[in-house]
């Protein structure tokens, strides 16, 4: 498994998951989401203004899915604090 970042999406709401896995062009490679800290942003356009869901989410790429412990075993060795893996996991959303 490889760590690949942590981003924000949009449009994304709490209603659609904390976990997504997205196929990758190599053949039996993932891309895992864990999506974390969802809230609206206010964006404008020359429309005006309006609220849009965001998430912020981690990244990586594996072969085998992703469990608690080897998503919380890459984060931890990625620099994470066990106060961040806590909020990705179980923080209010």
């Amino acid at each position: 498994m490889k760590y690949i970042g942590q981003y924000t999406d949009s449009p994304r709401t709490a209603e659609q998951g904390k976990a997504q896995s997205l196929p990758r062009p190599n053949p039996g490679e993932t891309e895992y989401r864990m999506y974390f800290d969802f809230k609206e942003e206010t964006r404008e356009d020359e429309n005006g203004a309006y609220n849009v869901p965001v998430a912020d989410f981690v990244s990586c790429v594996s072969e085998v899915e992703m469990t608690t412990e080897s998503w919380t075993n890459l984060l931890l060795a990625n620099e994470f604090t066990q106060e961040q893996i806590n909020n990705i996991f179980y923080g209010m959303d």
